[in-house]
């Protein structure tokens, strides 16, 4: 006896009306499984690209000393302040470079995030 004939459907009857259901959005647009597997996927895909896109940028928070007028912008580097930030002490979190701060005293320095890449 069949798995049809006990009344079990087949895999390719449940693959039709898996494929025949559609959905309803709220502003009356009708979905197939398939457009949502297709939305789904570009929505995933695009997601995937902006996380790689960040991760491959890196990221800190660095100490930067508070000037007048802003400019030049001065951070805290392993011999001292630098203008250069890529010379500057990166720091993983900004409560991490707060605590640095409170360490060294420094009043007129601020915690600020950063990305190079």
């Amino acid at each position: 006896m069949t798995d049809e004939a006990k009344g079990i459907p087949s895999q390719l009857m449940v693959e039709s009306y898996l494929r025949n259901l559609a959905w309803q959005a709220d502003d009356g647009t009708r979905y197939t499984l398939d457009d949502v597997i297709t939305l789904v996927h570009g929505n995933i895909r695009t997601f995937a690209g902006k996380v790689r896109e960040l991760y491959a940028q890196e990221h800190g928070w660095l100490i930067e000393k508070k000037v007048e007028g802003g400019l030049p912008q001065i951070w805290w580097g392993k011999n001292g302040w630098t203008t250069n930030s890529a010379d500057a002490l990166r720091l993983a979190r900004r409560e991490d470079a707060e605590a640095m701060i409170k360490v060294f005293s420094e009043e007129d320095a601020i915690a600020t995030e950063h990305h190079w890449g």
